[in-house]
């Protein structure tokens, strides 16, 4: 099977397009519900509510290969394998979120076929043949339509953004005027920049996948700047090999995306204090990270006739305990500390790759392989790190808000974590009862529950809520532009979805 890299890698994109959302359930049997009363989280249900869901053998069926759709194959073992994803589609009402009406969006087709096939791939022994979603895929895009060899992020990129279109909780796409920041306040400009992005796109996607960024600008001429707070859904790591040969890791991707990088010729900046087109140094960094944490590595690359060339350095990553906090610049919520539970490979060269998927499995609490319609089981842990690793998957550790590791209860086992100790965020029936897992609904109304705010004695974080509802303006309503981009990088709160 074949597989080329997608547009996304030609240029120095950084992030992806993301989305938000707000509700909250209380489970009860046989289905959980969502509950209309809350409006403020995605409960964990009760054990007994999903057991008839997730039981022994639960999730490990293959996916037919329909004709070079390995690439397809793999992102959907990765998404059915992100558990709050997983018990939205499976646990609560999300046909009632469904927006028929947003211009961006497919009428609800997209979000329906995949509802139906986390359904059948939780449900069922046999390979499943998913003609159904393909055929979804086929009239929402036509770039994927046919056999057509295709990148497994470019895919994962528009599946994120269609689910969330399709399940974006916003009638409609008011103007948003872009927050000015001068530097000063940076909490309550990220937060605002948040608030207005809100104003615009909110859903599942959103509350799971989405995260903020700091971008900032400087003249070399004046010394002016411009820092500006945009979302993001994924992280698109460079990777580059250490010098002297020594081994590389994702944290050193993670902190190589964040490298100051120079702008002048065809790239010049233009300075608002200059009025003119100057050399300036760029630089973006990580500023509030999402629950669930996607990081491509970027192992395509093209030279200046757009020849394209893989890049098959081994990359280590750890599967328990990524922690990023010495990257990002801005207090987090929740320790932003992660650990994976699935990866993207993509085996062989370009145009004649193929792409296969590790994922641990909720029920066993085992990591498997999926190689289209076939699954294995993985005998070691660490068998999932190899070299042809392209697309990873974390999922934020956090039990009712204290990180893990701080409390003892870390396993040193990765394949043989006790199931207690599940993610905050990811809504989980198998974990204790004691330990509630929660999912932040995102809200223009809520702010005490946006990435932004922190419970603890800073008065400035205390106080955020407070003063970002009285920093807002009416904004001007605005149709939706109806011509939709089948990926981008970070999103520009100026048009961007709420």
């Amino acid at each position: 099977m074949g597989c080329n890299p997608s547009r996304e890698a030609r240029g120095d994109a950084r992030g992806g397009m993301a989305p938000p959302a707000d509700r909250s359930p209380e489970s009860e049997v046989p289905r959980p519900r969502l509950s209309r009363s809350n409006t403020q989280y995605y409960t964990r249900v009760h054990e007994a509510a999903m057991a008839e869901i997730f039981r022994a053998g639960s999730g490990l069926v293959g996916l037919v290969n329909l004709g070079n759709t390995c690439f397809m194959n793999a992102c959907l073992q990765c998404l059915a394998h992100a558990v709050s994803l997983a018990d939205y589609f499976l646990g609560y009402e999300w046909h009632a979120e469904i927006n028929e009406s947003n211009p961006l969006g497919f009428g609800g087709e997209v979000a329906r076929a995949f509802g139906q096939l986390m359904e059948a791939m939780w449900s069922q022994k046999a390979a499943i043949v998913p003609k159904t979603f393909k055929a979804a895929m086929s009239k929402s895009a036509p770039m994927f339509a046919g056999n057509e060899q295709h990148d497994a992020q470019e895919l994962l990129t528009f599946l994120l953004d269609a689910l969330h279109e399709d399940l974006n909780r916003c009638k409609s796409k008011p103007y948003v005027k872009a927050v000015e920041c001068d530097g000063t306040d940076q909490e309550l400009c990220a937060a605002k920049a948040w608030a207005g992005y809100l104003k615009r796109d909110r859903s599942i996607i959103v509350d799971l996948f989405q995260g903020q960024l700091r971008s900032t600008v400087v003249c070399a001429r004046c010394g002016h700047s411009s820092i500006s707070f945009d979302p993001f859904m994924y992280l698109s790591v460079p990777v580059v090999q250490a010098s002297g040969g020594a081994p590389l890791d994702v944290e050193q991707c993670v902190e190589k995306f964040s490298a100051e990088e120079r702008l002048d010729g065809d790239n010049a900046w233009f300075c608002d204090k200059c009025k003119a087109r100057v050399q300036a140094s760029k630089r973006i960094e990580l500023w509030k990270l999402p629950p669930l944490l996607v990081v491509h590595l970027k192992r395509f690359s093209f030279d200046a006739r757009g020849r394209a060339a893989k890049i098959s350095t081994y990359v280590d990553f750890p599967l328990l305990d990524l922690d990023l906090a010495p990257y990002c610049q801005s207090p987090q919520r929740d320790p932003p500390l992660y650990d994976c539970f699935a990866a993207i490979n993509h085996h062989g060269e370009v145009g004649m790759g193929h792409y296969t998927a590790y994922a641990k499995n909720r029920v066993d609490n085992r990591w498997h392989l999926y190689n289209d319609s076939k699954v294995s089981d993985v005998a070691r842990a660490d068998n999932v790190k190899t070299a042809d690793a392209y697309v990873l998957f974390y999922s934020r550790v956090v039990v009712d808000g204290v990180s893990k590791i701080h409390k003892g209860l870390r396993s040193d086992t990765p394949n043989n974590r006790s199931v207690s100790t599940q993610s905050v965020d990811s809504a989980s029936s198998l974990s204790s009862p004691t330990n509630r897992v929660i999912v932040r609904r995102q809200s223009i109304s809520l702010p005490h529950l946006w990435p932004h705010y922190r419970d603890e004695p800073d008065p400035d974080l205390a106080t955020l809520p407070l003063r970002v509802s009285s920093s807002l303006q009416d904004a001007k309503p605005q149709h939706a532009d109806k011509k939709r981009k089948v990926s981008s990088s970070t999103v520009s709160t100026r048009g961007s979805p709420n």
